[in-house]
């Protein structure tokens, strides 16, 4: 069981690392590219994130509704900065 935690506090931290490249990419692509480019990117991170979650939820890794949270949570993060950068 120890392990398992381990191995679940590891995957948390790398999803975390991979939300902020994310809002790293989002706010490049927004000062270089405009709005549209920008988000067809963020759209694919975003799917491929999802994706991750899921397999780490299936792994028993995660827990669903830390992975529905955490999900939530880089939605609203994107959309305040989206909104911050385009008006």
């Amino acid at each position: 069981m120890k392990e398992s935690m381990e191995l679940g506090e590891a995957a948390i931290e790398l999803l975390d690392d991979d939300i902020h490249r994310i809002m790293l990419i989002m706010e490049h692509q927004l000062s270089k590219k405009g709005k549209l480019h920008a988000a067809d990117i963020l759209d694919t991170q975003m799917y491929a994130l999802s994706r991750v979650v899921d397999f780490l939820v299936r792994l028993g890794l995660l827990k669903t509704i830390e992975g529905k949270e955490m999900m939530n949570q880089v939605e609203i993060q994107i959309n305040h900065k989206y909104c911050e950068r385009v008006g």
